[in-house]
């Protein structure tokens, strides 16, 4: 049988929709379909680093910037609808310029609306059905929603029960003409091990500008105050100053990210879907601090917190309170990590 070529996308916005990648992609190649990989920015530099044996490609550049203070960030998002759309055009057009180059005889693209082809199958990964953008959460839904469309499957890295992970995001009764949905499970590139403790505190930084470097900011100053020893990595590929307070490193490796996490007490990182599902997966305590502005992760850490899985800290009262959280984590019971369940029957079998 001719070995089918699929084309793995994902969105470049903070390195989640890329990691979350890694588990598919090794999947796909032990049912033995040959891969091939595009995205743009850090999410291109992440995979070329992650899968060096697998050709890549670049696809169009999203530059979207959070607002610095939460108030804002509405009427930010709102000026940058265009650039979303000239975004999916680019994105488009630099797909049928890769389809004249290489075969493709399906596509996986997360969270990137213009990456699909007719007449060949193209699954959408994606666990927000309902978009969170505060006063404009019904718009942005439908838009996204209508982007869906234009693909033949829909895959959610979740559980389709409750408690979910995504809540409201994944789950939405009565969603009309969108295709077949399927919950996958959670994703994650990364596996539990049993470890001595190496640091006390590990911080994960990630997410887009400007908010990524404030959060660092924080966190070194945090760390100031923290006793114990502690670890941040920052999620850039930039050279890395140092510091005599604690250890710091750029963007680590599935396996290298990894060993630091199993190696470390208590986790501080973002509220992003992908971090939560790592997390899961490493049965890891943590202390949330969600992007402010980013309404997603907003709902995602209160989620959590009711859920009483993970602990969460506004990054406005970050350092006030960050050390009163940390000291009251307590070992969570987490629940069990749900297995994966990808099925690639929709590139196997005749599609039309």
């Amino acid at each position: 049988m001719l070995q089918k070529t699929i084309l793995v996308a994902p969105l470049n916005w903070g390195l989640g929709h890329a990691t979350r990648c890694v588990p598919i992609i090794q999947q796909l190649l032990a049912e033995h379909f040959k891969v091939v990989l595009a995205s743009d920015g850090l999410a291109y530099y992440f995979l070329k680093m992650e899968f060096p044996q697998l050709p890549i490609y670049q696809l169009a550049t999203l530059n979207v910037l959070y607002a610095e203070k939460r108030s804002r960030q509405n009427w930010n998002m709102l000026k940058q609808i265009p650039k979303l759309y000239q975004f999916i055009k680019e994105d488009k057009k630099a797909l049928e310029i890769l389809a004249e180059q290489i075969q493709i005889d399906g596509i996986i693209s997360d969270n990137r609306p213009g990456v699909f082809l007719k007449g060949i199958p193209c699954v959408y990964v994606n666990h927000q059905l309902h978009v969170k953008s505060g006063l404009t959460t019904q718009l942005s839904s439908v838009l996204h929603q209508q982007q869906m469309r234009n693909f033949n499957a829909i895959w959610i890295p979740d559980i389709e029960g409750e408690p979910s992970l995504s809540g409201e995001l994944g789950h939405i009764h009565r969603l009309k003409n969108l295709p077949p949905i399927t919950y996958v499970g959670w994703l994650s590139r990364l596996e539990a091990k049993s470890t001595s403790n190496r640091y006390d505190f590990c911080a994960v930084i990630s997410g887009p500008e400007p908010q990524r470097t404030l959060f660092e900011d924080l966190v070194g100053d945090l760390f100031l105050k923290l006793p114990g020893k502690k670890i941040c990595i920052t999620g850039n590929t930039a050279a890395v100053s140092l510091s005599s307070t604690f250890e710091k490193k750029a963007m680590q490796n599935s396996t290298e990210l990894n060993n630091i996490l199993a190696q470390s007490k208590i986790v501080i990182c973002r509220s992003g879907y992908t971090s939560l599902m790592d997390l899961l997966k490493m049965q890891k305590p943590a202390l949330l601090v969600p992007t402010p502005g980013q309404f997603e992760q907003e709902y995602l850490a209160k989620r959590m917190q009711e859920l009483n899985w993970f602990s969460v800290c506004n990054q406005e009262q970050f350092l006030a309170h960050a050390i009163v959280e940390l000291e009251a984590i307590h070992e969570n019971i987490l629940p069990v990590f749900q297995d994966l369940k990808l099925d690639f029957s929709i590139f196997k079998g005749d599609f039309g």
